[in-house]
């Protein structure tokens, strides 16, 4: 079984390699910064909007045809952004914007959308917000942190914002 350290080892060593690659494309240092803080921004809110949002209209209980169209929604959503920043500011980018997301940086995003906008009910916000409510993550599988542990378990909320904000400064050394 691969190891987290041999991972963000790995993620880390093609980031820089292929960092070098595609540096002589014509986007600055903070044009890049820029470009991938503004997509996460605008892929968390989209995220948030269309969760919190569909979850009022469509039944989004796990295996659902509702929760599968937003997970379309929200991958075609993920591709095309890829695609921009890969176009505009180059493979770094793209590879900053993934890793913040894989890492669930996003998704720590989504819930300060819902602080920040504290919409009413039924929509998630200050007093209805699943980070803040939920000592232990049950729906972070994917992330690193979620792909070690055993099938099923959930994660400690401190270690996946540790994970989120490592995964985020990390994205934020391809861009360097």
């Amino acid at each position: 079984m691969v190891t987290v350290r041999q991972l963000v080892l790995s993620v880390l060593l093609v980031g820089i390699a292929s960092g070098q690659v595609v540096r002589a494309q014509d986007s600055l240092r903070a044009q890049r910064f820029e470009y991938v803080i503004g997509a996460t921004a605008a892929f968390s809110l989209f995220d948030f909007l269309a969760y919190s949002g569909g979850r009022t209209v469509f039944n989004f209980d796990n295996g659902s045809s509702g929760l599968m169209v937003y997970h379309i929604l929200q991958s075609s959503l993920g591709v095309a952004i890829n695609y921009f920043l890969y176009r505009t500011c180059g493979l770094p980018a793209a590879l900053a914007f993934d890793l913040t997301w894989w890492t669930w940086g996003d998704d720590l995003a989504f819930y300060g959308w819902a602080d920040a906008l504290n919409l009413p009910s039924p929509w998630l916000n200050r007093t209805d917000n699943g980070l803040r409510n939920n000592p232990e993550i049950s729906w972070a599988s994917w992330t690193p942190i979620g792909m070690v542990r055993p099938k099923g378990s959930s994660i400690a909320r401190s270690t996946i914002v540790a994970q989120a904000i490592v995964g985020f400064s990390i994205s934020l050394a391809f861009l360097w």
